[in-house]
C-alpha cells in the first residue's frame, strides 16, 4: 500500500538550510516494510498572513428580557461612533465598548439589529436578525 503525505510549513527570515526529515516505524512485529522513494521540496514566495478580520462586528444577545447588541471593532480600528438601530428605535454610542440595549417590550418576535459604524475607514452597515428576548 503507497501513501502519499504532504505538508506545508512557513520558513522563518534569514533561513539559511532546511532539513528534511523522513521517519519510518516498524510494524507490531519488528520487521520494517517502508519504501521511500520520490522525495521533493518546493519553496514558494512568502505568503502574508490575512488580518484576524477586517470589518467590525455585530453581536446580539439577551440580557433578561432586554435585547444587547454590541460591536467589536476590527484589529486596529478606531471607532467614532456607533449608531444601532431595532424596530425604529436608535441607540448612539460613542465610547468603548460600543453597545446598546433595546427593552423587549414592543418588538416583533423576529428583530433585525443594524449597526452603523463611523471610524477611520469607510462606513460599515452591520445587520443581524435574533428573536426577541
Amino acid at each position: 500500500m503507497l501513501i502519499k503525505r504532504t505538508a506545508q510549513a512557513n520558513v522563518p527570515p534569514n533561513t539559511r538550510s532546511i532539513a528534511v526529515v523522513i521517519t519510518v516505524k516498524a510494524d507490531g512485529n519488528g520487521a520494517n516494510h517502508a519504501f521511500v522513494d520520490n522525495i521533493s521540496l518546493m519553496l514558494g514566495k512568502a505568503s502574508t498572513t490575512p488580518p484576524a478580520t477586517t470589518k467590525a462586528t455585530l453581536g446580539a444577545r439577551c440580557s433578561g428580557t432586554t435585547l444587547v447588541a454590541t460591536v467589536r471593532p476590527a484589529a486596529g480600528q478606531k471607532v467614532k461612533r456607533v449608531t444601532f438601530r431595532a424596530s425604529g428605535r436608535n441607540v448612539v454610542d460613542s465610547k468603548a465598548p460600543f453597545a446598546a440595549r433595546f427593552a423587549s417590550k414592543g418588538l416583533p418576535a423576529q428583530v433585525v439589529v443594524k449597526a452603523q459604524v463611523a471610524s477611520d475607514r469607510p462606513t460599515q452597515n452591520l445587520s443581524k436578525r435574533v428573536r426577541r428576548c
